[in-house]
């Protein structure tokens, strides 16, 4: 790794050898002074110099920003390859180039702002917000520790950090370049979504379970990688440990049901008996379920289901990331290494997905996303089919009719070729004047996208929507949801509206798009 070490830090090892070793040390970065003030950043990185930033010039060329990442006196946080294909993965994008120019550029406009930040003019500590090309908030600042010159983007209170891996660019015109391994994406945290009070019942509303099936699996990465772990007597586990992993697999059957027409929810039940040792009571832990690779949906069965048949395809080939989309994910606290706790993950989602599909099953794969790889260790069991015999099933939820109503739907005006936020001026959601015991408040109010519009896309937090997938009414009039046009011309996109209390407004809701 190159070393940009400027005058200031030579005059303080001619005071103390001792300092400037630690200084040294510490001064992680990459650049040295004015090596590629002659270079555009899309020269320098389409030189083959540096591989790792393709997907970044292919991406800046299909948004037409060419000029504005060569403008001069700005700063541009460039995504590599590794946080393209992350967030390829999450947008349901097979390549750079498949994803519509106008939402590349919404994502990347994001990341270029005014002013030369690099670790060697902020102070230590320091967030130093500004304004993007795109209009929102982005924060860039160096790390507290003085002798620490690393650079992160967003580090501020209920955003996303994400830390700057190759810094301190210099490119022509006076461009700062700061290279990220994940996409950095405008997300603040907002309050969850309440849960059903314990108790109620809503009226008229229809439930329906699916049983798993007999195929249910746990593979392992390790020394064991051909070995086939079916009817294990801990039920389905889930591992993360350094240089072990384990993935529990199983399969629904989907039966014919009235229900998928206006489905609410769509909850995966399963029973977690036992958690590794460093599991104490009160201790937050994370479930990820994952949808099955194309490749190996429907293609494995207990029997037959080991890490080197299945797994090695179903993961990407890299088995520390799943690599197909996430199908939803729950924390809850742990009660205990050894208590028995019921928990839920939403996959209302995917599972419409499947019935669009008129598929005959789906599979889920179950993973621990409580800790990361080389940690002390993480473990959950699961009861399941055999040795626990049909602790896991979906439970379906049809609606009861909402309180809610419509106050008022406006159309969306989008200029050609820009994004418009999809917020309150347009849709008014109004709760009951009398909602008694219950809780109504933005968070507590679920759009579900039915019906996609057909020229343009809809994003959450820069992220395209698909079809069936739900956001809230906060998230909505926060600004973080939005319509980027792709063609010119009029659309439309329809939404089913809900409340947390598993009600709907019994008409889809449909915005005209101007």
């Amino acid at each position: 790794m190159r070393r940009f070490i400027i005058l200031s830090l030579l005059a303080t090892c001619a005071l103390s050898l001792n300092s400037c070793d630690k200084l040294i040390t510490y001064y992680d970065i990459d650049t040295e002074a004015n090596a590629f003030q002659n270079q555009t950043i899309l020269e320098y990185f389409e030189s083959g110099v540096d591989p790792n930033c393709t997907d970044f010039c292919q991406a800046i060329r299909l948004a037409k920003l060419e000029s504005e990442i060569e403008a001069g006196n700005r700063t541009c946080i460039i995504p590599n390859n590794d946080a393209f294909a992350a967030y390829l993965s999450q947008a349901g994008y097979a390549s750079v180039d498949l994803v519509p120019g106008a939402l590349l550029r919404d994502l990347l406009s994001y990341l270029i702002f005014p002013g030369d930040f690099r670790s060697t003019t902020m102070e230590p500590g320091v967030n130093y917000r500004q304004t993007s090309l795109r209009g929102d908030s982005i924060f860039i600042g160096r790390s507290a520790n003085a002798q620490s010159y690393r650079v992160v983007v967003n580090s501020v209170y209920h955003m996303e950090s994400v830390t700057v891996t190759q810094q301190d660019y210099l490119f022509k015109n006076n461009m700062i370049g700061q290279v990220v391994d994940k996409m950095p994406l405008y997300k603040v945290e907002l309050p969850a979504t309440d849960s059903v009070p314990d108790g109620y019942e809503p009226e008229g509303a229809r439930t329906d379970t699916i049983d798993v099936s007999d195929d249910t699996s746990i593979c392992v990465y390790g020394s064991q990688k051909a070995k086939n772990f079916n009817n294990h007597n801990y039920g389905i586990r889930t591992i993360y440990r350094s240089g072990y992993y384990s993935y529990g697999m199983m399969r629904f059957p989907l039966p014919e049901t009235d229900l998928v027409e206006n489905l609410v929810s769509a909850q995966l039940v399963m029973n977690v008996f036992q958690l590794g040792k460093t599991y104490t009571e009160g201790t937050t832990c994370k479930l990820l379920v994952h949808e099955a690779n194309s490749a190996v949906w429907n293609q494995w069965t207990e029997t037959t289901a080991t890490w080197n048949s299945i797994v090695v395809d179903l993961l990407g080939n890299k088995h520390t990331t799943l690599r197909d989309a996430a199908a939803g994910e729950c924390s809850f606290l742990s009660a205990g290494p050894a208590t028995d706790q019921i928990i839920s993950v939403d996959i209302t989602a995917s599972l419409l997905k499947y019935y669009d599909r008129d598929s005959t099953y789906v599979d889920y794969i179950l993973s621990d996303g409580s800790a990361k790889a080389g940690g002390s260790g993480t473990e959950m069991r699961m009861k399941d089919k055999d040795y626990y015999k049909f602790t896991s099933y979906i439970l379906l939820t049809g609606p009861s009719e909402s309180p809610l109503t419509i106050g008022y739907n406006n159309p969306l005006v989008v200029a050609p070729g820009y994004s418009t936020v999809f917020d309150q001026n347009t849709l008014g959601i109004e709760a009951p004047a009398d909602p008694g015991e219950f809780d109504f408040s933005p968070q507590n109010i679920i759009l579900q996208l039915s019906d996609l519009p057909s020229k343009g896309v809809i994003t959450l937090y820069g992220v395209p929507l698909q079809k069936n997938q739900k956001f809230t009414y906060l998230e909505m009039s926060k600004g973080f949801v939005k319509y980027v046009r792709s063609e010119t011309g009029a659309d439309e996109f329809k939404l089913k509206v809900f409340d947390y209390l598993n009600g709907m407004i019994p008409e889809k809701v449909t915005i005209t798009v101007q």
